[in-house]
């Protein structure tokens, strides 16, 4: 994660995003996702960030979403594994730094969206179902923040 490096309130923001306070630290959010993030938690950041579970490789967790948000009393006290919360980390700390690149929303979306030729025609949100995808798509953005890519 070294691209965080070029955010200068990425842990904040991250923190944000995951519902924790501001001041969390990195062991905060490991313990935060060992633990489970709440579906609940993940319903509402879906509504605010329309993250497509499916293409990260989450599809238990598509179809749990689905239920929850078809019908608020589904899966009570439903919380995420490591692994689900591991991906959603994943897909959240490209985010912020594409926000920050980019300075809006919207455009980072549409950036994360996008088919790369460099990924062999997958976009970035796709990239990010597997740890190396990950790290290819955070070289990518390193580059980008130093100016090396067009």
């Amino acid at each position: 994660m070294y691209a965080k490096a070029f955010v200068d309130d990425y842990q904040p923001r991250l923190a944000g995003l995951l519902g924790l306070p501001d001041s969390a630290t990195d062991l905060d959010v490991h313990t935060y996702i060992m633990q489970g993030i709440p579906l609940d938690h993940v319903a509402t950041l879906q509504k605010q960030v329309p993250i497509d579970f499916h293409a990260i490789g989450c599809f238990s967790l598509f179809v749990r979403l689905g239920c929850k948000l078809v019908s608020s009393t589904a899966l009570p006290g439903q919380r995420l594994s490591a692994d689900e919360g591991d991906r959603l980390l994943r897909v959240l700390h490209v985010l912020v730094v594409v926000e920050s690149l980019f300075g809006d929303r919207d455009k980072a979306l549409r950036w994360l969206s996008t088919p790369k030729r460099r990924f062999g025609g997958s976009s970035p949100i796709e990239m990010l179902s597997t740890h190396i995808g990950a790290g290819l798509v955070e070289e990518l953005l390193v580059q980008l923040a130093d100016g090396l890519v067009l």
